[in-house]
């Protein structure tokens, strides 16, 4: 679980557009967590693959109705129930950097 500090600081990290883009392009799960602990976010692989997953998933729900906002019933439903409302504030917010859904939808982490 993390810290409500920890949690704002990625909240802060994946809301500053330029560093969200520079680690959506990433390959490396290790450089993705490196680049968080540059932000001040200490994440394990597991939670970066968390938020990779769901970003994925609602990008891909977002393709099949492209005009539709996701409310955040939606957000939990498609992240599958088991993802902390952190993730999914993280992803509501890598969202809004207002990268093309292709290429949300291609990120390799």
């Amino acid at each position: 679980m993390m810290t409500q500090t920890a949690q704002i600081n990625l909240e802060k990290a994946l809301k500053d557009e330029i560093f969200a883009r520079k680690v959506l392009e990433m390959q490396d799960l290790g450089d993705v967590q490196a680049a968080f602990k540059t932000k001040n976010v200490d994440l394990t692989i597991e939670e970066i693959q968390q938020i990779g997953d769901a970003v994925k998933k609602v990008a891909a729900k977002k393709q099949e109705n492209p005009g539709a906002e996701l409310s955040l019933d939606q957000l939990e439903e498609v992240a599958g129930g088991g993802i902390t409302m952190t993730i999914i504030c993280c992803v509501a917010a890598v969202m809004a950097v207002g990268m093309t859904v292709g290429g949300l939808l291609g990120i390799s982490w």
